[in-house]
Formats: C-alpha cells, structure tokens, sequence
C-alpha cells in the first residue's frame, strides 16, 4: 500500500491509471494517463466500453468532435479507468462525462 501512496504522489494528475499484469491482477504501480507508452512487456491498463441498446435494437454511438484526434468518425463511449476504480464504477463515470447519461450499479 505504501508504494502504491508513494506513485500517487510521485503523480500529480487526477488521470493515474492501475497496471495490471496480464491475469488482471494489479501489480501495485500506477501510471498517469499521458505517459502509457512507457509501460514494460506484460503491464496493461483497463479501458472499458460500453453498447447502448434501445428498446427498438438500435445502438447509441457518438461522434467524436472534429478538433479531436480521428474527429468526425462515430465510436461507443468508452475510456480508460482511473487509479482505484472498478470496470462498473469506471463505465459509470465515462457515462455521465461523455454523454451525460446517469446510471445506477
């Protein structure tokens, strides 16, 4: 615990990420969200994404604004999980800031 406290500090973003080994276990490190390119062979970060489906089978995508990277192309919500975060928890946020949907677990 105290590494992990330690990397939070060492981090002064509130975009720190958990690294997983590759069975999904935490290895105890974190990495903020700009720097994932600098992760070793067999660390990984979760992303999550989530499908919308309406009571009509139809699939609620978004376009991605044009000043983005990729801008204009349509895509799910979906985003990486934060430093602490379950996927439930994690997809519940990516909700509410992508498109404004509130949810319950």
């Amino acid at each position: 615990m105290e590494k992990i406290e330690k990397n939070l500090k060492d981090n002064n973003s509130d975009e720190l990420m958990d690294i997983y080994d590759k069975n999904r276990i935490k290895t105890g490190k974190v990495v903020n969200r700009n720097n994932k390119k600098s992760l070793n062979d067999g660390e990984y970060t979760i992303s999550v994404h989530c499908f919308i489906i309406t009571s009509k089978k139809q699939i609620l995508l978004t376009r991605r604004n044009m000043s983005k990277n990729r801008g204009g192309k349509w895509e799910d919500t979906h985003g990486g999980l934060k430093a602490g975060e379950t996927s439930i928890d994690g997809i519940i946020r990516e909700l509410k800031e992508e498109i404004g949907i509130s949810v319950e677990k």
